[in-house]
């Protein structure tokens, strides 16, 4: 008897049969060679499981199951803590409509979309649409919050994104919430790369050379994306530039990418010292 006629007898409605999962597991259990049990004169015996075709097919049917339709990790972690619910998103690149409808299995009327966003906006809050929303601060600030983060939370290391929720929250609005970009992934929100919690910010770029900027963006996980020529409207995106060029400025457009703005002229002594000012540095 083979094995399909002996599933046919063990089930009586067998459906579409076995399927490649259940085939390969019933192959192995038909195949296993167990640890060599029995040793004479120096020869070692191969032993090997000896199990009734419908022992086989039944071990399969009940296995198999479990294995296949394990039900699927959640995307948020939710979670009561007081007066907010403590929300983690555990799977960053779910479809926006399974956080949603696991929102909705807690009574919470909020749409969150995770996105791509340079390294000083991992974890911030971006309301996208709001009901009854005005133009100036979210008005939900009180009651939507980002997750606490650890102090120590950088762009180099990967840290905890996530949200608290007011229990009695009673609005309805739509927001995002960034999460560190892939290498090469289009950002949802450009930034300096000046900036706080940026890689670049107060790393003394300004007037290298382009070989010099390479060297400092390589040091920290960065690329060359493009390169920008010119000044406000008359600015034009590249792909290169002479090495010769100095380096004025730059903003982060990619996961790890950057562009470079450069100058066939170094930037003036005090220009550089005001821009070090606004930074901070």
């Amino acid at each position: 008897m083979n094995v399909d006629e002996a599933v046919r007898r063990l089930a009586p409605h067998p459906g579409p049969g076995l399927t490649p999962g259940a085939r390969e597991m019933l192959d192995q259990i038909m195949e296993t060679e167990a640890v060599p049990a029995v040793a004479r004169s120096g020869r070692r015996w191969r032993v090997y499981a000896a199990l009734p075709v419908a022992a086989a097919v039944g071990a399969a049917a009940w296995a198999v199951p479990a294995l296949l339709h394990t039900p699927p990790a959640a995307a948020l972690d939710i979670k009561e803590q007081g007066d907010f619910w403590m929300i983690e998103v555990k799977d960053l690149y779910a479809n926006a409509k399974v956080y949603e409808d696991e929102l909705k299995a807690k009574g919470i009327d909020v749409i969150l979309r995770v996105a791509p966003v340079t390294p000083s906006r991992v974890g911030e809050i971006m309301p996208m649409a709001v009901e009854d929303q005005p133009p100036g601060p979210f008005i939900y600030a009180d009651q939507i919050k980002t997750i606490d983060r650890p102090e120590k939370c950088t762009w180099t290391r990967s840290c905890p994104v996530g949200l608290m929720i007011a229990k009695d929250f009673s609005g309805r609005a739509e927001i995002m919430l960034g999460r560190k970009a892939r290498t090469g992934e289009n950002l949802e929100v450009i930034t300096g790369i000046d900036m706080s919690g940026e890689p670049m910010h107060c790393v003394p770029y300004y007037n290298k050379r382009v070989p010099e900027m390479r060297v400092l963006l390589k040091e920290r996980g960065l690329s060359v994306d493009q390169f920008v020529v010119g000044e406000g409207d008359d600015s034009k995106e590249v792909a290169s530039v002479p090495d010769s060029m100095y380096v004025t400025g730059g903003y982060m457009v990619k996961g790890g990418m950057v562009a470079v703005r450069v100058a066939d002229e170094p930037m003036p002594a005090e220009v550089v010292a005001e821009q070090n000012k606004k930074y901070r540095c």
